[in-house]
């Protein structure tokens, strides 16, 4: 959940409460619980959701691209709101035998690298296509939750929040230089 103030997971099983079946994103909640803290992820545990639901707005998306580093420290602040990043390459990827995706991802920009994962509860339509991506693609993500496991941690929960996308021009020209290498002979 987030509003202005910032952001926190919600964990428990009241996530499958049917009372918040048709919560959707930008929806006004309010919920009673314990904070708690896992692997470094703030959540409020044992929830329940308090009163109705009414209609929100979502607050203002973080971009990735403008932020200077991608390591634990700079990226505490935007844990579980909604970020967008663009162009990183897939610089590995793993398919568990849950199914479940995990990617190590680098900015071509400066070299920072971020992880992703999607765990195989998290079920929506177009998931399948987690897995037709391969060391080398190029990801832009867009609306998805920063979460954390023990350090920052990309992630998709809705169709459309990852999609592989070809290099512009200028992009492409920052990683074919990156990869040349000039040898000079005098």
């Amino acid at each position: 959940i987030q509003d202005e103030t910032g952001a926190i997971a919600l964990y428990g099983t009241a996530l499958g409460d049917d009372k918040l079946a048709d919560i959707k994103v930008g929806d006004l909640i309010t919920v009673t619980g314990k904070k708690d803290f896992y692997n470094g992820l703030h959540q409020i545990g044992r929830f329940e959701l308090v009163g109705e639901k009414a209609e929100g707005t979502i607050p203002a998306v973080v971009n990735l691209d403008e932020i200077e580093k991608l390591d634990d420290e700079t990226l505490l602040p935007y844990q579980s709101q909604f970020v967008t990043i663009s162009n990183l390459e897939v610089v590995s990827i793993v398919i568990d035998s849950y199914g479940s995706v995990e990617m190590t991802l680098k900015r071509i920009t400066d070299g920072e690298t971020i992880s992703f994962k999607w765990d195989n509860r998290v079920d929506f339509e177009g998931k399948d296509e987690l897995k037709e991506i391969k060391a080398g693609d190029f990801v832009t993500l867009t609306n998805a939750p920063l979460g954390w496991s023990r350090g920052p941690l990309l992630a998709v929960d809705r169709a459309g929040q990852i999609e592989v996308v070809e290099l512009e021009d200028e992009a492409l020209v920052t990683v074919v230089k990156d990869a040349l290498t000039i040898t000079q002979t005098f």
